[in-house]
């Protein structure tokens, strides 16, 4: 049971990190073309 809950939660933790590095990688890409058609 416990190895379960440990399993999962890890899970979520790598979830969780890759979903805020998705969206950090969209928002500069969003700047990068910003600031190119400023610019």
């Amino acid at each position: 049971k416990i190895t379960k809950i440990t399993k999962i939660t890890k899970i979520t933790k790598i979830t969780k990190i890759t979903k805020i590095t998705k969206m950090k990688n969209k928002m500069r890409s969003c700047s990068q073309i910003i600031k190119n058609n400023l610019f």
